[in-house]
């Protein structure tokens, strides 16, 4: 059950959540606290990326007691392998290494670093009317909000 600790619990944990994004494709992505404002940084990975993006939280609600996150698909970033000061906060080496792989998804899962239990849902913002229309917990959502500064 979403609570207004779990995205915290999921960002401490300091893992990976798998996403099935359609047709046997698997994202992985991690979201992390950064120090300004938008609060919430997403790194988003997976076996059909050339390189890994980054691309910042903007909204978050709770829907069918499943978390989703909402990014701003025309501010996606990419990440090149030589920017790793830049994320080092964020990402340990070994991560690094990962995300710029071959298979990097397979690879997060076969070394363990995917988060068990409750996950969120990482969508591109435009999608965010379709999941309201189908009703989420306003309340919910607007306390994990004002907790991330979105």
């Amino acid at each position: 059950m979403v609570k207004k600790d779990t995205l915290d619990k999921i960002i401490q944990s300091n893992r990976w959540v798998k996403n099935d994004i359609a047709m046997g494709r698997i994202q992985c992505s991690k979201v992390v606290r950064t120090n300004g404002e938008p609060e919430l940084l997403a790194i988003i990975t997976s076996n059909e990326l050339k390189e890994p993006v980054a691309a910042y939280i903007e909204e978050v609600l709770v829907a069918n007691n499943q978390l989703i996150l909402f990014y701003d698909g025309q501010f996606l970033t990419s990440i090149g392998k030589d920017e790793y000061g830049e994320y080092k906060d964020y990402l340990s080496r070994e991560e690094w290494e990962i995300v710029f792989s071959k298979k990097p998804s397979d690879e997060l899962v076969n070394r363990g670093m995917i988060a068990e239990g409750q996950g969120y849902l990482l969508e591109i913002h435009e999608s965010m009317e379709e999941f309201m229309r189908r009703g989420y917990s306003e309340e919910l959502s607007n306390e994990i909000q004002q907790m991330y500064h979105l």
